[in-house]
This record gives C-alpha cells, structure tokens and sequence, in this order.
C-alpha cells in the first residue's frame, strides 16, 4: 500500500469537473454497517497559532496517537469527506462518509455510497483485497472487476478508502515493526521517536497549533513543493487520536482541498478469514477492464 495523494486528487477530480459540468453539488453517504446512522461532519470553525516549527512537536502525544492509530493489526475507521476543487472557472464539491475496515499487511474492504442529491441518483462501490488482489465491485450496475493488489495501490482509486484508513495501511507497513514498537511504553516509544526525528531545525515537519470549534489540536504536516501539495493530521491531545485530516495544494491549473473528519478508528482483535475476499453475488458480471470508481 503506497500513499499517492496528488495522483488521485489529480486524476479523480480532473475527470469530475469536466463531468460534472450539468451538477453543481455531490454528496456521499456512508455504506455501513445495518442500521448505522450516517454522521453529520463538523462545521470547521479552524484558528492557527504557534510557529510553524518541528522543535514545537509533542512526541509523548505522537506516541499516543500511533499506539491507537497504527500500532495494532486490524482497525475499522469511520469517517466523513469533503472534496472541494476549482479549475477552468468550474467548482466541484464532494461529501463523503466511509465506512473502511483494515488488516496489515494490505487488507482492507471500504464500503462507499455515492449520493447525486441533484438527480438523486445513487451509486454503490465495495472494495476489497487480501493483499494480493484486489476487487473492486459496483453495486449500482452490478458489475465487478479484479486485478492484482499492486496495480490497485498504484491506481487512482486508492484514495477512496478513505485517507486516514489509507495512511495508516501504508504506515503500518511491515506489521513486525509495528509489533516490536507497541512493546514499548508511552514513554520508551516518545523517546524513540524523538530519536528518530532529524534535528527539528532542518525537520520537514510542519507542527502548528490548532483550534477547532473551541478544541484544541496539535496539527503535524508535511508540504511537498515539488508535488504541489501539503497534508496535516490534527492530533487531539485529550484523546490521543486524528480527528481531522487535510490534504490540499494545487497543479495543472486545479486547485483542491481535501478535508477528512475521523468519527472513529477503532482497533479490531479478530476478523472473520472471508473478511477480505470477495465473493460476487450471483447475479455480477465480470468486467474485462478494471471499473473505475466515479460518483455518478
């Protein structure tokens, strides 16, 4: 699992402005579970303060953040979208609600609702791999296809399962490192990370503090100028948890923000062995060419 944010936001928005020329507004409901309610994301009221600077880096927080949000194997994560994007005097906005289960190394099943509120149409995605292929199945015209798990990760649909459930497959990584690391205390693992960081003077890190709606965050990010982007995650220090995750920056004459709102990422101790395999129902057909995820 790789993390290729600007190649989907690229791809995936450039193709929803010229479609999306007859429709101004999209909205994504969430797939879950039966009889889960959908959540409403928060209404963004954000003031910044603090230098710019990695010396300011809580690490005993960063240690909290990573024991709830990687250090395990499994997780579910529950989260909600917003895709706002510009370009050629065109707006396109997209709201998101994911529902995304993940297993290291590599598995996950994301289930997405893509909701037309202007045609109220509606248009279903499930996607699922065991680490080594990859389904994608559109529920709207029931139809599937496969390929294999490396060509998915390197598609531009990988980022629909949602970013936070993304990066945290793609820090997870080789899951024994991951193993050796949640063996260490909040603090034998701060301490570590502090050894890891370069000196927080020459650190690519962006480290502000932040406040949304009256709460307060520790926001850690990284700016990539030559790939025209920047991403944050905002730490909550009462929690120990990413509530928010943006992503913004802009190429090719199309500017785009992307904000994701984390309701809930929680550890799972056993997974059912079908989880992450997909089993088409009886009435799918297989598509010869890979389907790509569009939300009408």
């Amino acid at each position: 699992m790789q993390l290729r944010p600007l190649p989907f936001i690229h791809a995936s928005l450039a193709g929803l402005i010229v479609a999306a020329s007859g429709s101004s507004s999209l909205a994504l409901t969430e797939a879950a579970a039966a009889g889960s309610p959908s959540e409403n994301p928060t209404t963004l009221i954000t003031q910044s303060s603090a230098t710019n600077s990695a010396c300011n880096l809580d690490h005993r927080l960063l240690s909290r953040v990573l024991r709830n949000s990687v250090l395990d194997r499994a997780y579910s994560t529950r989260s909600a979208i917003n895709v706002n994007s510009t370009a050629a005097g065109m707006s396109v906005s997209i709201k998101a609600q994911i529902t995304t289960l993940t297993q290291a190394p590599g598995q996950f099943r994301s289930q997405i609702v893509f909701e037309d509120r202007v045609n109220g149409k509606q248009k279903e995605y499930l996607l699922t791999s065991n680490g080594e292929q990859a389904w994608i199945y559109d529920k709207t015209s029931d139809r599937y296809s496969m390929m294999s798990s490396e060509a998915f990760d390197d598609s531009d649909d990988s980022f629909y399962m949602g970013p936070m459930a993304n990066l945290g497959l793609t820090i997870q990584g080789d899951f024994q490192d991951m193993q050796e690391m949640s063996a260490l205390s909040e603090a034998e693992l701060a301490t570590v990370l502090g050894e890891m960081m370069p000196l927080c003077q020459a650190s690519p890190l962006l480290v502000e503090s932040e406040f949304i709606n009256g709460q307060s965050y520790q926001s850690l990010g990284f700016a990539d100028p030559k790939q025209g982007f920047e991403m944050q995650g905002l730490m909550n220090p009462i929690t120990g948890e990413i509530d928010f995750f943006t992503l913004s920056g802009s190429q090719d004459g199309i500017d785009f923000e992307l904000n994701e709102q984390i309701f809930n990422r929680t550890a799972i101790t056993e997974v059912a062995a079908t989880t992450f395999e997909f089993i088409p129902p009886a009435t799918a057909e297989q598509s010869e060419t890979p389907i790509s995820i569009r939300p009408f």
